[in-house]
C-alpha cells in the first residue's frame, strides 16, 4: 500500500535525522489518507524534533480524535505519552507529568511511561519556581491558541488538545483489555449488544481488524496491524455475549507478549527526547552491566537508576546506563541493539554548552 511505503520512507529519513524529509513523506501519507494514525504521531515527533512544537500538538490533537473515534483505549494512551513529551521539551514538566500520567491511566503501551512518570516527578520537584510561573493547568482555554483540527464533540468550538483532554473521558463508551495464555492471546471488547450480523472481523497472520455498529450511531474500529508476533489465522475465533465481544488470536509460538503490537519505532523515538546530568567517568563492560554493581550504585547516590531500573529487563538496563553515563546525562535509550555498538555523544539542551568535568 502506497501509504505504508512513505510512512517506511518517513521512517527511515528520520532514523537519519533528517527530519524534514521525514515530514514530506509523512504528509503524503495523510494526503492519501488524513485518518491515518500513525502518520499523525510519527509527524508529530518529527516537528518535537525540529522544535516547532505548535504543530506537533496539531497532530497529536488530530490523532486524538481518531483514537476517539475508534475507541482504542491504547491509542488515547499513546496520543497523552505523545504531548506529555511536547510539554517536556517546553519546559513544562508539571504540565507533562499530567499528561504522562494519563498516558499510564489509559493503558498506553509504551515501556518507558514508568521511566517518563519516576523522571518528570524528578524534574517537578526540582522546579518549584514552574508551581507559580507557568499556566494553571487547569487554565486551559488560555494555554494557547487552539490547534485548527476536527472537533471533538458537537458544539466544541475549540479543539485545543488539553480541551480534548478535558472532554475525551467522558465520551468513551468502548473500552478493551487483554490477557494471554501460553497458547494464545485474549481481547476482550466491553461493548453491549455487538450485531452478529453486522460484525466483521478479519484475522491475518500478523494482524486482526474489528469492525461493527456502535450504540452511538458510528462505526467501531479497533485494528492491530502488526501484531506483537504471528497467529494461526484459521484456528483463531471470536465469541458475542451480552456485555462484550472475545477475540481468541490463537499463538504460532509459545511465546509471552509484551504487548498487542509491536511499538519498538515508537519507543526509540520517545526515547531520544531523554535529558539528563551526569557526570560519571567510569568504564563499565556493558555486556556484563547488572543492576546492584557497586560500580553503579555509588554513581547513583540518590537512587534514580534504582526506580528507572524496576520491571526492565537487563538489556534494556545495559542499553540505559551506557547511554546514559556516554552522553554525559543527555540521551537515555531503552534498546540494547541501538546502544551495544553506538558511542553516544553529549546533546546539552538548547541554549546550554557541553563542559568537560575536572576531576
Amino acid at each position: 500500500m502506497a501509504i505504508e511505503i512513505e510512512i517506511k520512507k518517513g521512517d527511515e529519513a528520520s532514523s537519519n535525522k533528517d527530519h524534514l524529509t521525514a515530514i514530506h513523506h509523512y504528509t503524503v501519507a495523510l494526503n492519501e489518507n488524513p485518518k491515518t494514525f500513525k502518520a499523525l504521531l510519527k509527524r508529530s515527533s518529527s516537528y518535537l524534533k525540529l522544535k516547532n512544537f505548535d504543530k506537533a500538538k496539531e497532530d497529536i490533537s488530530s490523532a486524538f480524535t481518531i483514537a476517539q473515534e475508534r475507541g482504542k483505549r491504547n491509542d488515547l494512551g499513546l496520543c497523552y505519552f505523545k504531548l506529555s513529551l511536547v510539554y517536556y521539551a517546553e519546559h513544562k514538566y508539571k504540565l507533562a507529568l499530567g499528561q504522562m500520567q494519563k498516558a499510564k491511566e489509559y493503558d498506553c503501551l509504551e515501556k518507558s511511561v514508568s521511566v517518563w512518570l519516576d523522571k518528570l516527578q524528578y524534574e517537578v520537584k526540582n522546579h518549584p519556581e514552574e508551581q507559580s510561573d507557568s499556566e494553571p493547568e487547569d487554565d486551559i482555554e488560555e494555554e494557547e491558541e487552539p490547534a485548527p483540527a476536527p472537533t471533538v464533540t458537537e458544539g466544541t468550538k475549540s479543539t485545543n488538545i488539553d480541551v480534548i483532554n478535558k472532554l475525551a473521558p467522558l465520551n468513551i463508551k468502548i473500552r478493551e483489555d487483554w490477557y494471554q495464555s501460553n497458547e494464545e492471546v485474549i481481547i476482550t471488547i466491553y461493548a453491549k449488544n455487538v450485531p452478529s450480523d453486522k460484525l466483521n472481523i478479519h484475522f491475518t497472520p500478523n494482524s486482526v481488524s474489528i469492525s461493527f455498529p456502535s450504540s452511538a450511531s458510528s462505526e467501531y474500529n479497533y485494528n492491530l496491524d502488526p501484531l506483537f508476533a504471528d497467529i494461526d489465522p484459521e484456528a483463531s475465533s471470536f465469541k458475542v455475549f451480552s456485555t462484550k465481544l472475545e477475540i481468541y488470536l490463537k499463538k504460532k509460538a509459545h511465546e509471552k507478549w509484551h504487548g498487542l503490537e509491536r511499538e519498538a519505532e515508537e519507543a526509540d523515538e520517545a526515547e531520544d527526547a531523554t535529558e539528563y546530568p551526569s557526570s560519571s567517568k567510569k568504564k563499565v563492560d556493558w555486556n556484563k552491566f547488572k543492576v546492584g554493581d557497586d560500580e553503579v550504585d555509588n554513581d547513583d547516590p540518590q537512587g534514580f537508576f534504582g526506580k528507572l531500573f524496576k520491571d526492565v529487563d537487563d538489556d534494556t538496563r545495559r542499553a540505559m546506563m551506557k547511554s546514559y553515563i556516554q552522553s554525559n546525562g543527555t540521551v537515555l535509550t531503552t534498546s540494547w541493539d541501538e546502544a551495544k555498538d553506538k558511542e553516544f555523544e553529549t546533546y546539552p539542551p538548547e541554549g546550554m554548552e557541553a563542559k568537560k568535568w575536572e576531576e
